[in-house]
């Protein structure tokens, strides 16, 4: 059984039920995002105390580093003094750095040798200097270490020369109570004119750093921890922890995280660690970059989900009883609306249901005058009645096949209003498609038949360039319906001197004998010849071009440049003017007939050489024959001269085999392609001949900066014939060798270089 209710009814059932669920979603809603802005401004909050901390502890080492750095400049002169009165410098130096810098306790210095002492002629060898502070006394040491060779510290720092800290260690700190405390060592190289000196040294403790990570606490239960770059525990507030990994903090995600490589690699980054009770901390870590150092270290904080979750707890509260009031005061107020509303839906119900039988007339239209939304539904209403009106007298415009008529939108969602419109643009495109067809259909037909009577022409035997230059560029003109027309080819018989020569003209029907030519970049016809591109142009200069008839003279409005070429090779031009402008088809089929001519000439050309050489061939064959005579006598000399250079040619074959059995050969092009490798080369390599042949002379060298700006001089000299000898570094498949190589250019017999070959020697020994 169906139940019915009143607007009233259903507008306070629909409107409490509503309001009643959607507060219990909002309450859900405001739970699920007081988490996660606790959650977010929790991590925020630990992220600026680590990027705070981080910066802190980053001055705090940088102040330090930038004492030894000073040091370090003042010591790059200190080959020039004498090492006794240098010995009493440092010591006077030292002391105010000591009384300023109190978490320094021990500087020390480091000598090569070969810089000391002039004699010394081994790599390696140093003077170590410690100046230490005990007890409020200086203490200085002096030592001589690395004779056999430096450590693995020393000689890493030796050979990078960038400013490092060390990992930290335990060591005595001599004051009040001989505490063994944990310390780090910040080294700066001593440079002096470019060339590595040594180094200089202080050790530091780490007790403020330790101060910082003690003060890190940006909720209850938080902690803050500092690791080097290594991993190591340096700061944290139970001591136990130091000197100890960090993958003993967190062995879980030490590995997931990859907790290592970012600090080493001076990431900032956050992860959460989950607890065996469901609960979890966000830790995050902050980069600690100290001055020109490669090591970084980084700072941690640590905060717990409780202190988040609780803060969440608390907004949810007090969500829930406003909520309760809110829900009480929106019934009341439900009463009094649902009165108002009802009695002037019941007029729009009738007036609807006349709409919704398709009736259109202005005595459905509503007046009201409540200064609410109802009234703003009475003026919609009878909005939506004119409108319909409109849309029905537009259809039966259309319905007529005019497609002139507008249409007035009521909105830009009036989906009815722009259906119509959609309609009118569609028969309007049909019908336009419709006459654009036809159009391309003509043109089509147009075409074909164009092409299919050029290859007609084409197909017909010419052994005269000129007689069919003429009949192509009149049927040409003809059939295009222009004004004037010409051919240029180029002229073949002088070498030396490339000219495009005009061999036919056509203009109103009859021929013309003007003659013009250019060379391959002058004049338009020239650059249609040099860009082997066509040249369309509607603005022709005054004095290029004229088209004469018998009531006068004037310039073309378009003019058409069309390359002749066949597979890229240009064998003239084609150049048509008319009063008219050149349509595309027009322009496309232009191109099409300049191809298939290009493919003719080049025909009738070789039909003409082939004569002539055929000819020529005749008449040599007559002195052949008068020359008989004498090749016969001059055959034993050459038989002679032949067993000699088969000898000649043994003797080179056992020499380039004997070459090639004991050095490196490969032959190139004069593009520097490789064309052959020898067997050598492929075996002690690796590698087999596909691999290399075809890749470029540069792309299996490294090459330095000298020999990459003598790369083009080489090719440069190699076309001239000069011989060069080099020395490269070559690789292929991961194996490297220096080669010294010997670069030959090969001529032919006409004396025509047209190969390079290279023989190479293996010399990586003696470069070590």
């Amino acid at each position: 059984m169906k139940i019915r209710l009143s607007i009233r009814q259903k507008i306070l059932i629909s409107a409490i039920g509503t309001t009643v669920l959607c507060y219990i979603l909002s309450i859900g809603f405001i739970a699920t995002l007081s988490h996660r802005n606790a959650y977010r401004d929790a991590i925020a909050l630990a992220d600026q105390n680590a990027r705070e901390a981080g910066l802190e502890m980053k001055n705090i080492l940088e102040k330090n580093l930038i004492t030894v750095r000073t040091l370090a400049a003042a010591y790059s002169v200190y080959p020039e003094y004498d090492q006794s009165m240098w010995d009493e410098m440092v010591v006077d130096m030292y002391i105010p750095v000591f009384e300023k810098s109190p978490g320094i306790y021990k500087i020390w210095d480091s000598w090569e040798l070969s810089i000391i002492d002039s004699t010394w002629d081994q790599e390696t060898g140093r003077i170590v200097n410690t100046i230490e502070r005990r007890n409020d006394r200086i203490r200085k040491e002096q030592r001589i270490g690395s004779l056999d060779g430096d450590n693995d510290i020393y000689g890493n720092f030796k050979r990078n020369r960038v400013e490092n800290i060390e990992e930290p260690y335990k060591d005595v700190f001599v004051g009040v109570t001989n505490e063994r405390l944990l310390v780090t060592s910040l080294m700066v190289p001593i440079i002096a004119d470019g060339v590595y000196t040594g180094l200089v040294g202080a050790d530091i403790t780490l007790n403020e750093l330790q101060d910082i990570v003690k003060g890190i606490k940006p909720f209850e239960g938080s902690f803050g921890f500092l690791v080097s770059n290594k991993g190591t525990v340096a700061g944290h507030p139970v001591k136990d922890y130091l000197t100890k990994s960090v993958k003993d903090l967190y062995p879980n995600e030490y590995e997931q995280e990859d907790l290592l490589d970012k600090i080493k690699m001076g990431e900032t980054f956050s992860f959460e660690e989950h607890l065996p009770d469901g609960s979890y901390n966000y830790i995050t870590f902050s980069p600690i970059v100290v001055g020109e150092t490669v090591t970084p270290w980084a700072v941690g904080v640590s905060v717990p989900s409780k202190i988040i979750n609780g803060q969440a707890d608390k907004i949810l509260f007090y969500s829930i009883f406003e909520g309760i009031g809110l829900i009480i005061l929106l019934v009341v107020l439900l009463l009094l609306l649902s009165n108002a509303i009802a009695k002037p839906l019941k007029k729009f119900t009738v007036s609807i249901g006349n709409l919704a039988q398709g009736k259109i007339g202005d005595d459905l239209k509503i007046k009201l005058n409540s200064g609410d939304e109802l009234e703003d539904m009475a003026y919609e209403l009878s909005d939506c009645i004119d409108g319909l009106n409109a849309k029905a007298e537009f259809a039966r415009d259309i319905e007529k096949g005019d497609f002139s008529t507008s249409l007035k939108l009521q909105s830009d969602e009036d989906k009815l209003g722009l259906s119509l419109v959609a309609m009118q643009e569609s028969l309007k495109k049909a019908k336009e498609l419709e006459e654009n067809r036809n159009k391309d259909d003509e043109v089509r037909v147009w075409t074909n038949e164009g092409l299919n009577k050029f290859a007609e022409t084409l197909r017909q035997s010419h052994d005269n360039i000129n007689e069919l230059s003429y009949l192509l560029i009149k049927n040409l003109v003809k059939y295009l319906d222009i004004n004037q027309g010409g051919m240029f080819l180029f002229n073949d018989k002088d070498d030396d001197e490339q000219l495009l020569e005009q061999v036919s003209a056509f203009a109103y029907d009859r021929r013309k004998y003007d003659k013009r030519h250019y060379q391959p970049g002058e004049g338009l016809v020239g650059a249609c010849a040099l860009e082997k591109e066509r040249i369309y142009l509607e603005e022709i200069p005054d004095d290029y071009i004229e088209i004469v008839s018998g009531l006068g003279g004037a310039n073309p409005s378009a003019l058409l440049l069309v390359p002749i070429k066949h597979e890229n090779n240009i064998l003239g031009v084609i150049e048509l003017a008319s009063f008219n402008k050149f349509t595309d088809y027009m322009i496309d089929f232009c191109e099409k007939v300049a191809k298939d001519i290009g493919m003719t000439l080049l025909n009738v050309r070789i039909n003409q050489s082939t004569n002539a050489l055929l000819e020529q061939s005749r008449q040599q064959s007559e002195e052949l024959s008068s020359q008989e005579e004498e090749m016969r006598q001059n055959l034993e000399e050459l038989q002679a001269t032949q067993e000699e250079a088969a000898r000649q040619n043994a003797e080179q074959n056992s020499l380039f085999d004997a070459l090639s059995a004991t050095h490196f050969v490969v032959e190139y092009d004069m593009n520097g392609i490789v064309r052959s490798v020898n067997d050598k080369l492929l075996r002690t390599f690796g590698i087999t001949e596909d691999t290399v042949v075809g890749t470029h002379h540069k792309m299996s060298y490294q090459f330095t900066e000298e020999q990459d700006r003598d790369y083009e001089q080489l090719w440069a000299d190699m076309r001239r014939g000069k011989v060069r000898i080099m020395q490269h570094k070559l690789e292929f498949n991961n194996v490297v060798m220096d080669l010294s190589e010997v670069y030959t250019p090969i001529k032919d017999v006409k004396g025509d270089i047209i190969k390079v070959i290279k023989f190479g020697q293996d010399i990586s020994e003696l470069v070590k």
